[in-house]
């Protein structure tokens, strides 16, 4: 069924996924289809942007080696990472409240990261809860933001462990809320959505990974 998004114009088909070729193509098709705030919020940068920049400019700098005339008849792009073999050599990162941007959110994301024998890293400010998506993620981590409350930490812990999370990646990036927004860049609504989410997360705990 096809889903209008809220500027009035449908989600990608899968037809029209297949066709993008770079994650810049992704970013503009995607912005003429979220909210503004949403743009600007998934968008955003820690500070000034440096390291942001600086990142992009250093993986601009990896480039695939040429080999001419080889037998592509055959490709194996598996690997293994921490022990567990992959088919596909890139993870998902973790990325909050996947539902600001389809209704789906991360329940789309774990079945392609799941066709692609790869891993989900699901968020701790996830808009979907780690029970409904270990059925639907075979390879799944948890993205971990340390809580100042200890008991609840361990809480959310001993879930993703029931639920057979495979490895837990510690965030400590988010303690100064205002640093990381960029808030000169951005608009009050995509700020204000940074901050209910940094809040949901850390003084009332209950963004729906943690329900």
């Amino acid at each position: 069924m096809l889903t209008v998004s809220p500027s009035g114009l449908l989600y990608l088909t899968g037809e029209e996924l297949d066709a993008i070729y770079s994650p810049e193509e992704f970013e503009w098709l995607a912005k003429e289809r979220i909210r503004p705030e949403t743009y600007e919020y998934v968008s955003s940068f820690a500070g000034t942007g440096e390291g942001q920049r600086m990142n992009r400019d250093a993986f601009g700098r990896w480039v695939f080696r040429s080999r001419i005339l080889r037998d592509v008849g055959s490709i194996d792009l598996s690997t293994v990472v921490l022990g567990t073999p992959l088919r596909t050599p890139i993870l998902f990162g973790a990325s909050a409240m996947q539902r600001l941007s389809h209704p789906d959110g991360e329940l789309a994301t774990a079945r392609a990261a799941t066709k692609a024998g790869t891993i989900m890293m699901v968020s701790t400010s996830s808009s979907v809860s780690l029970e409904e998506l270990s059925p639907l993620a075979e390879h799944r981590w948890l993205q971990l933001y340390w809580m100042n409350d200890r008991a609840f930490t361990l809480d959310l812990v001993q879930r993703a462990e029931a639920q057979g999370y495979q490895a837990i990646r510690l965030s400590l990036s988010q303690s100064i809320i205002h640093l990381w927004a960029g808030v000169k860049q951005k608009s009050d609504l995509a700020i204000g959505i940074l901050v209910m989410c940094c809040k949901l997360t850390f003084l009332l705990g209950y963004p729906k990974a943690l329900q």
